[in-house]
C-alpha cells in the first residue's frame, strides 16, 4: 500500500475545476496514491460518482466537499467535510449557497458597470455554464470583454498577467477592494453547524493561505475560536503552504487536538502548477479521518 494520499481534489463538477472524474482517477493511479478524496466547491455530485469509481478501482476514499464561507474580518474561509451520508440535507444547503453566489455575482456586475466596465451575466455564463459562484470567473469575463481598458493592462500584459482573473478579483472585486459590494455570505459558523448536523468532520482548508495576512498570534486565536465552535481538523499539508506554515499549523493541530489532513487542492488549468499527488501527504491523515468518521457515527 502506498504511504501517501490526496484529500483535496477538484473535478469538473467544481465551478473552477477542469477534469472529469475518469481522468482524475487516471492521475491518482499515475501518482501511486492509495487513497484520494474529491472535494468540489459547494457541489457533491462529483464526489458521489468518484466514491464508487475509486472503490471499484481498489483505492480508498470517502465522499468529500469544500464549502466556501466568510469568516470574521471578512476572511474567505473554506471548510472541507468528509464522509457525509445525508445527501438530501446537504444538497439543499449547497443549493442555498449557490443561489447566494448567483445573487452576489449579479450585484458585482452592477457595481462593475457603474465603474464603466462592459459586463453582463451572459458574459459570465460563457466562462462557466454552471452557476458561476466564484469571483475569479467574473473577473476573467471582465478582462476578456474590456481588453482595451487601461485599468486592466497589468492583468493582460503586465505584472499581474500570470493569473489574470484571480489577480483582478483579489485586487479589485474581493472585499475590501474598490469594486467590492456589501453582501452577507454563508458564514464559517454555518458550515460548522452543518457538519455537526451531518455528524462528519469539519476541516479548515489551506489555513496558511486564508490567513496569510494575519500575524501568528491572530492565526492561533482564530483557529482556537473555530475549535470552540466545532472545528474538527486542520489541513496542515497544502500546496499553498510554506515549510514554515506546515510546521506552524502542525503545532496548532497538536495543541488544540485537531485532525491533521492534507491535499493538493488540484483544479487543473486554474492552478496549473498543482498536481494530484504532487504533495507528499502521509496516508495516516486519511486513516485518521476515517477513524474520526466512525466515532462520530
Amino acid at each position: 500500500m502506498s504511504e501517501y494520499c490526496d484529500m483535496h481534489i477538484h473535478s469538473n463538477y467544481s465551478v473552477d475545476g477542469e477534469l472529469p472524474i475518469p481522468r482524475i482517477l487516471e492521475k491518482i493511479r499515475e501518482a501511486g496514491l492509495s487513497a484520494a478524496i474529491i472535494t468540489d466547491h459547494n457541489e457533491i455530485e462529483g464526489s458521489i460518482i468518484a466514491r464508487d469509481l475509486l472503490q471499484d478501482s481498489g483505492l480508498d476514499t470517502v465522499t468529500g466537499l469544500e464549502i466556501s464561507a466568510r469568516g470574521p474580518d471578512n476572511l474567505n474561509i473554506h471548510v472541507l467535510i468528509y464522509g457525509y451520508r445525508n445527501v438530501k440535507n446537504l444538497r439543499d444547503a449547497m443549493k442555498f449557497i449557490r443561489t447566494q453566489y448567483e445573487i452576489l455575482t449579479k450585484l458585482r456586475i452592477q457595481k462593475l458597470k457603474s465603474e464603466g466596465f462592459n459586463i453582463d451575466w451572459s458574459d459570465v455564463l460563457r466562462e462557466q455554464d454552471t452557476v458561476p459562484s466564484l469571483g475569479p470567473t467574473l473577473a476573467t469575463a471582465v478582462i476578456k470583454r474590456n481588453r482595451h481598458d487601461d485599468r486592466l493592462s497589468p492583468y493582460i500584459i503586465g505584472a499581474r498577467s500570470d493569473n489574470p482573473g484571480y489577480n483582478f478579483y483579489t485586487d479589485y472585486i474581493k472585499s475590501p477592494g474598490p469594486y467590492s459590494v456589501e453582501f452577507r455570505e454563508y458564514h464559517v459558523n454555518d458550515s460548522l453547524d452543518l457538519a455537526a448536523e451531518l455528524k462528519v468532520p469539519a476541516v479548515f482548508a489551506h489555513p496558511g493561505f486564508s490567513m496569510r495576512r494575519l500575524p501568528d498570534e491572530e492565526k492561533e486565536s482564530f483557529v482556537a475560536g473555530l475549535k470552540e465552535r466545532g472545528l474538527t481538523g486542520i489541513e496542515v499539508y497544502s500546496s499553498h503552504h510554506t515549510k514554515e506554515n506546515t510546521e506552524f499549523f502542525m503545532g496548532l493541530a497538536k495543541k488544540y487536538d485537531l485532525l491533521v489532513t492534507g491535499g493538493s487542492d488540484f483544479h487543473g488549468r486554474k492552478k496549473p502548477e498543482i498536481r494530484i499527488g504532487g504533495l507528499k501527504v502521509p496516508r495516516d491523515c486519511f486513516d485518521g479521518v476515517i477513524e474520526k468518521i466512525g466515532k462520530m457515527h
